[in-house]
């Protein structure tokens, strides 16, 4: 017979081979470091390595396991387990310490965390309130600035706009002083046209023939004088004989008085034209002195005053009144108001025209600026009265 396989060869099979492999050192190779408490795994692994040692002296001793091995393992091995139990406790005991600890940390944080939160708070409240007093102390001061500011914006314009009318005029005034030294020049070498004709032609406006214009006076003759003798009753109206009674003391006396003119008043009074003031006031001294005695209870001797010259503005519209009329006069001529833009002018009344639409508007002007008004006249203004005496 022959001998089954596997037997009295020195060999064995697998399944023998594995059925008996070393399960406690395969135990030992599969043990993870990670799997443990840090410095347990090291104690562990010893351990089992010192138990495989043993077994495998007893495996090969032929030891069956009785009283002797037993008391052996506990005296060798299983004793020297406790330590490790003991040190893997005081290791938990250790991390529930650090647990516990770190929840009571936890705890106390959270009220210290609001307390340090609600601080913070303050502080940031406290800041914002000093900002707010800031702006409420800017914004006061600003209120109370404004008001200054403003009226200082409205000085200045003021100032400024005043300024400026006065360098405006200063530059006109300038050009309409040349234009009136031209116009007179004109008027000197031309006595059959008026101030105003030549103040028409040298702006390039054609003169409404149809309207007639007195002479003006030029800068080389002097001003004339007149002498107005009125009747104080009744007895003494008749203009024949109250002229032959003033003029025989002038003629009789051979006066060096420049008679130019005598012409007749209302109520028989007599006009003396002279060739100046100073001529009438000395004809009315010698009529006095030279005439009959009675002469100054029967007449009223005068010596009028130097009269505003005056103008006529024609076919103005009928809606326009006084104020509008002013208000235009002085927005499109500059020159007719001073800085304060007070007029030069004064309106004296209205004089229906022959259009129903229309009226005439008479004008008073100040002497000093009657060249300046002549020179800023525009189509629709006739110079019709020059009384300047």
């Amino acid at each position: 017979m022959g001998r089954k396989k596997g037997k009295g060869d020195g060999t064995e099979s697998p399944q023998s081979i594995d059925k008996y492999a070393n399960e406690l050192q395969i135990l030992i190779d599969n043990l993870d470091p990670e799997d443990y408490v840090e410095g347990i795994c090291p104690l562990v692994i010893d351990w089992f390595k010192d138990l495989e040692v043993f077994s495998s002296k007893t495996i090969k001793a032929g030891l069956t396991y009785g009283k002797p091995l037993r008391n052996a393992l506990v005296e060798n091995h299983y004793r020297t387990l406790l330590p490790i139990f003991e040190y893997a406790c005081s290791k938990i005991r250790e991390r529930d310490s650090e647990i516990y600890d770190l929840k009571n940390l936890v705890s106390d944080a959270a009220p210290a965390l609001l307390k340090a939160k609600i601080w913070s708070l303050e502080r940031e409240n406290e800041a914002l309130k000093a900002k707010l007093e800031i702006y409420n102390d800017i914004s006061s001061t600003v209120r109370e600035i404004t008001p200054v500011l403003e009226e200082l914006k409205e000085n200045n314009i003021k100032d400024l706009l005043r300024a400026e009318r006065e360098l405006v005029c200063k530059d006109i005034n300038s050009t309409i002083e040349k234009s009136n030294l031209g116009i007179l020049e004109e008027v000197k070498s031309s006595s059959s046209k008026s101030y105003a004709q030549i103040a028409l032609q040298s702006r390039g406006i054609s003169q409404n023939s149809s309207i007639p214009i007195r002479p003006l006076p030029t800068s080389s003759q002097d001003p004339e004088g007149v002498l107005l003798i009125k009747p104080k009753n009744d007895r003494v109206k008749d203009f024949d004989t109250n002229k032959k009674l003033f003029m025989n003391p002038i003629s009789s006396n051979n006066t060096n008085a420049r008679v130019r003119g005598i012409n007749k008043l209302y109520g028989g009074g007599v006009k003396i034209i002279t060739g100046s003031t100073d001529e009438a006031g000395a004809i009315k001294d010698l009529i006095l002195e030279k005439g009959a005695a009675d002469l100054d209870q029967n007449f009223e001797f005068v010596l009028p005053g130097r009269r505003v010259p005056q103008i006529i503005l024609y076919n103005v519209d009928k809606g326009v009144d006084e104020e509008s009329l002013k208000k235009g006069l002085l927005s499109k001529n500059i020159t007719l108001a001073d800085a304060e833009n007070k007029p030069h002018f004064k309106i004296d009344f209205k004089i229906p025209a022959r259009d129903p639409k229309c009226n005439h508007w008479v004008l008073s002007i100040n002497p000093k600026k009657y060249s300046d008004f002549i020179a800023a006249w525009t189509g629709g203004v006739v110079v019709t009265r020059n009384k300047r005496n």
